[in-house]
């Protein structure tokens, strides 16, 4: 258990966890947790639509559903 990749592993966890925790409480008191939360999963649709249509990805994140463009403005 504390092998060389199991002490980098439980290091770099800590700090995704502590930078979280503070990214997570700005968010929670500026009032942005909707966008927060709404946007990657508009970007995710897009993303995977794209994926579908067999177009880059990159692309998709920009043209997704909830991006208030039209699809010919993609």
């Amino acid at each position: 258990m504390f092998s060389g990749f199991m002490v980098n592993a439980w290091t770099e966890a800590t700090i995704v966890a502590v930078v979280a925790g503070v990214v997570g409480f700005f968010t929670v008191l500026r009032g942005s947790a909707f966008v927060a939360h709404a946007v990657p999963n508009g970007a995710f649709a897009g993303a995977a639509g794209a994926s579908l249509l067999g177009i880059s990805t990159i692309i998709g994140l920009g043209c997704s559903p909830s991006s208030g463009r039209s699809a010919s403005g993609c």
